[in-house]
């Protein structure tokens, strides 16, 4: 999915954050790659995963897109860590009614929450990642509408094909006009009757 548009909504409606919401590919909080002031968002593709076709003869397959929000926030200065947690509750909260229930493209099911864990934590900063899936259906299983882009190399190859005009059709019956001296019952290997139908 387009995490630009995940961001952007991040921004809209979580208004704690201050538009302090951006997009990592390999965000690794030791590495200090991100010093912003906090609360601060970062999202980050994570895997998808991908059901067998739904059909033999179509490639069709539903897939589920997963990414991640890396809440940064202030680690609270006393030692037992209550205020650090209340704090995360609060926006961890926030972020689950901006996102829960969404769609981020007329093509995917509404977002879901998979979980989250405290992923790094220093004196300073606490970083909790918060894991999040969409589900979509790549490919068309009742055919690629006339308007639609091609989402499949199947589709691509079919949408290639010239518009049918005719059908020729060659008819070799079982029985009971088949030939006992070639197979009985049919089919005995010749046509014994021919169709055009002009497809409209």
């Amino acid at each position: 999915m387009k995490l630009s548009d995940v961001v952007g909504h991040l921004r809209t409606y979580c208004r704690t954050f201050d538009n302090r919401v951006f997009v990592a590919i390999d965000f690794k909080p030791e590495r200090g790659q991100v010093s912003v002031e906090v609360p601060s968002l970062v999202v980050m593709p994570a895997d998808d995963e991908a059901r067998a076709p739904i059909a033999q003869n179509l490639a069709v397959q539903e897939v589920t897109d997963r990414f991640t929000v890396v809440l940064m926030m202030a680690t609270a200065s006393n030692e037992r860590g209550d205020a650090t947690a209340d704090a995360l509750h609060d926006l961890r909260a926030e972020v689950w009614r901006a996102l829960l229930g969404w769609r981020p493209g007329d093509e995917y099911e509404p977002i879901e929450y998979e979980g989250g864990e405290i992923i790094d934590m220093n004196r300073a900063v606490t970083y909790y990642g918060m894991t999040f899936s969409a589900e979509l259906t790549v490919g068309y299983s009742n055919g690629l509408p006339s308007d639609a882009i091609p989402q499949t190399w199947q589709e691509y190859e079919l949408a290639q094909l010239p518009p049918l005009k005719r059908l020729n059709i060659s008819v070799d019956v079982i029985d009971p006009i088949a030939d006992p001296n070639l197979q009985k019952p049919g089919p005995d290997g010749r046509v014994e009757f021919k169709l055009q139908e002009d497809v409209s």
